[in-house]
């Protein structure tokens, strides 16, 4: 089955983003009806829509406009903190979490540049750790 425009748009707003037309709408600045259009395709995406949507969301033009390659766009190393970063404090975020990250943080900036290589390796292996134990 061919896919259009409107359905890879819908593919990554309700399987990826789990957002509702007018949360996606709002994020991009137009209203749920036009997102509904262009979905449905009884409109045409204007190219300043698109600019921003694969801005926004790093989302591969080529992949919406024809469906070929990744659908996102690979990040940066930089790109990926901010992510990280952004989907970890939110206003529900549990102080507490709050409190250790810039503890650490602050901890992190005042160490000697030959220890963070070490702290990296350890922070490496707690992560394992902690993945293997979910996993059991």
């Amino acid at each position: 089955m061919q896919t259009t425009i409107g359905d890879r748009l819908k593919e990554v707003r309700t399987k990826y983003l789990n957002l509702s037309q007018e949360e996606f709408g709002n994020t991009l600045g137009i209203g749920r009806g036009a997102i509904y259009n262009i979905e449905k395709g009884l409109v045409e995406p204007k190219e300043s829509f698109m600019q921003l949507l694969c801005s926004t969301y790093n989302i591969n033009r080529e992949w919406l406009e024809t469906g070929e390659g990744d659908m996102f766009l690979p990040m940066t190393e930089d790109e990926e903190l901010a992510k990280m970063f952004g989907e970890l404090f939110t206003p529900d975020t549990d102080p507490r979490i709050k409190k250790a990250v810039k503890a650490t943080i602050e901890m992190l900036k005042r160490l000697p540049e030959d220890a963070i290589p070490i702290i990296g390796d350890y922070a490496e292996q707690i992560a394992s750790a902690l993945k293997e134990g979910q996993e059991k």
